[in-house]
């Protein structure tokens, strides 16, 4: 039975009978597919499973002209597509080459053996590019870089420059005269690249960053400043008045960083750190104190102030931050924490014996008992320390401690000082010291609880003396 017996008429084409589901079904069957949807006419489309089992969809018109799955119209290109194994082995021979693994694809690599002897890896696609192993791309390379001796002499002479050397290749270094008349070495890729010698070099750099005189003199004048100099380069020292009116010399590369001279620079820093008048007023506050300076200049200038305690002084910024006050927090007398009451009636006693210092220097002739050293600021030390003297007498007489000296009566006075010299002579002379090495004993045993055996080891370990030898005369 004929399927479609074509009239022609006024009319394109005309079916000669219907196509039913039934005719539908065995055509899709006769070529391999299973039809699964209702035959409508032949534009619609309709579901099937594919000779190659994809589901897909296609009209009946497309489907007899022979058009299937995306998959088979894939399949066919690369049929259509597929070279015969014979003829790339053939391809490869003619090129020289051996086949080493059989022939898939163009996209698959074949390993062969090249026209030089080697060993390579390579897709046919690539292969018929042209394309062969590393050693014949880099022969390819270098025939290609590869120049006429004649031609690179004649292209040096035409920049300027005479080649010394014979060219051998593209990356050897040859020496020649320079344009500037220097000799060199350089090779023939750097000299098409422009590059020269080093003179060269740094003449072309220098002028590429060389700033035009004019903008460096319209750049001081933008900045209120007057250029006084010639400008030669960033380093180069120049000369200027600045807009405060003061002369200074400067370098390029540090006034277009500062735009000023240093006075004014250091001003403008000092400006833009120091607090306003409200900020330091609100310190004060903050501690109950009262700023009565209208003005503030910087943290070490003095403020008049009103302290918390009522009583008006003079402080800095940098003071009353520390936590300094008028001293009204000062702890004085049996408040300080280091209050003995001693110190006064020390103070007083110490007077009593000059007498028997000016001794000690008398016998020990002016001279340090550990340096040697004569004359200078000679004093006099005690082998028992006096604050320990003053601490017996007071205990042995049994007499109160007062503040001040002015609290004790004029027999007690009397009888303290008449005790403490019968009981300080008692220990004899003094030592004489340099008021370094004085210090040096003191720091290191201390001022109030020491003893004459720490002095001989002092003395022991400064001039490797075991004995002391000076004699101390008992008064």
């Amino acid at each position: 039975m004929k399927l479609f017996p074509i009239k022609y008429g006024k009319k394109r084409f005309q079916l000669a009978e219907k196509i039913t589901q039934e005719v539908a079904e065995a055509y899709f069957l006769s070529q391999g597919c299973e039809l699964r949807d209702t035959y409508k006419n032949s534009k619609t489309k309709m579901q099937y499973i594919c000779v190659c089992g994809t589901p897909d969809e296609k009209d009946f018109t497309h489907f007899k002209r022979g058009q299937r799955c995306e998959n088979c119209a894939k399949k066919k290109i690369r049929d259509a597509k597929r070279l015969d194994p014979k003829e790339v082995e053939e391809y490869f021979r003619e090129q020289n080459c051996i086949m080493l693994s059989p022939f898939i694809d163009v996209h698959t690599p074949i390993e062969y053996v090249c026209s030089c002897g080697n060993t390579d890896i390579k897709d046919f696609t690539h292969f018929k590019r042209g394309q062969r192993c590393k050693e014949c791309a880099k022969l390819k390379k270098r025939r290609a870089r590869q120049n006429n001796p004649q031609e690179v002499v004649a292209y040096f002479e035409s920049q300027g420059c005479v080649l010394l050397d014979e060219y051998e290749s593209y990356h050897k270094r040859m020496a020649y005269i320079c344009v500037c008349e220097k000799e060199d070495m350089i090779s023939y890729s750097n000299f098409k690249q422009g590059k020269r010698c080093k003179s060269c070099g740094d003449k072309k750099k220098a002028d590429h960053f060389r700033l035009n005189p004019e903008y460096v003199k319209a750049f001081f004048q933008e900045q209120g400043c007057k250029l006084l100099s010639p400008y030669v380069n960033s380093k180069s020292i120049l000369w200027f008045k600045c807009s405060c009116g003061r002369i200074h010399t400067t370098r390029w590369k540090h006034f277009k960083i500062i735009k000023q001279c240093k006075e004014c620079s250091w001003e403008q820093i000092a400006n833009d750190r120091r607090f306003d008048i409200e900020y330091v007023s609100s310190i004060f506050e903050a501690e109950d104190c009262l700023l009565l300076s209208t003005h503030y200049e910087g943290a070490h200038e003095p403020l008049d102030y009103q302290c918390s305690c009522g009583n008006k002084s003079v402080i800095s910024l940098a003071n009353f931050e520390a936590g300094k006050r008028c001293g009204c927090q000062v702890r004085r007398g049996e408040d300080h924490p280091g209050w003995t009451g001693l110190t006064t009636l020390k103070n007083f006693l110490r007077t009593s014996v000059k007498k028997w210092r000016q001794e000690s220097r008398e016998v020990a002739n002016y001279t340090c008992a550990i340096t040697g050293e004569r004359g200078g600021r000679i004093q006099v030390h005690h082998l028992y320390p006096f604050h320990r003297m003053v601490v017996d007498i007071v205990e042995k007489l049994g007499i109160e401690i007062h503040e001040t000296i002015g609290k004790y009566t004029l027999e007690e006075l009397l009888s303290i000082e008449v005790a403490f010299l019968e009981y300080h002579n008692s220990f004899g002379l003094g030592v004489c010291l340099t008021k370094e090495v004085h210090d040096e004993f003191h720091d290191k045993y201390g001022r109030i609880d020491f003893t004459p055996e720490q002095f001989y080891e002092f003395y022991q370990e400064r001039t490797g003396n075991p004995f002391f030898h000076q004699k101390l005369k008992v008064i």
